[in-house]
């Protein structure tokens, strides 16, 4: 009788799966969020301050420069040596958010530097504050020209993810492997990855085409 270690592809193998896309998914929306939320500000920053571009540019240089691998095992061996109690989806998590937030800095200030000095004095001319200025005038001339580079950074981001389980975080990719191991059938598996991955992005994309259409038919004449 041969006995094998391995079984076949199984329903509890695809539940696996769907899991670690379910981590996935979780781990690109808050890493996503942050991101966001910290290239927006930074890319404010940057359009609005000489200083602020020769102090930030170091940071945002040496995240767009380095690969994210590299960056996953450094912080990972970092937060080890210094003995920091950190969880590998928190450790996911900073460094996604801190290497996404990087590209998005820079996509938010080409946004601010696409609106026209012109609309911008007038909103001064009407009484707007500074604060006003960017809600009404910036946030949303800017976000119709960004639009299509920020939802290709998320996109990216969720295939991003693929790399964080260089830290321990059983995400879509690292349950392939595992399941990989336990069936002997990297095709399929990968394939079924594969599957779930595009499932994760084609939706997204779609609709962001929508969005960005919906946005240029407001800005037709």
């Amino acid at each position: 009788m041969n006995f094998s270690p391995y079984h076949d592809l199984g329903n509890g193998d695809v539940l696996f799966l769907l899991q670690g896309a379910g981590r996935t998914i979780l781990l690109t929306l808050f890493a996503g969020l942050i991101a966001s939320i910290l290239g927006l500000a930074l890319g404010w920053l940057r359009f609005v301050s000489r200083l602020a571009r020769i102090l930030t540019g170091p940071f945002v240089d040496v995240l767009r420069s380095v690969p994210l691998l590299v960056l996953l095992i450094l912080v990972g061996t970092f937060v080890g040596i210094l003995g920091i109690d950190l969880d590998p989806f928190s450790l996911a998590i900073g460094v996604l958010a801190l290497y996404a937030a990087a590209f998005a800095s820079e996509i938010a200030r080409a946004g601010f530097g696409s609106v026209d000095a012109r609309t911008r004095k007038a909103a001064r001319a009407l009484g707007m504050g500074a604060g006003q200025e960017v809600r009404h005038i910036l946030l949303p001339l800017a976000a119709r020209v960004v639009f299509p580079a920020w939802l290709g950074l998320l996109l990216a981001l969720v295939k991003d993810t693929a790399l964080v389980s260089t830290v321990g975080y059983m995400e879509l990719m690292k349950s392939s492997q595992v399941v990989v191991t336990q069936t002997n059938a990297p095709f399929v598996v990968f394939a079924v990855s594969g599957l779930l991955y595009f499932l994760i992005c084609y939706p997204c994309s779609v609709y962001g085409q929508r969005v960005e259409a919906r946005m240029k038919h407001d800005l037709a004449p």
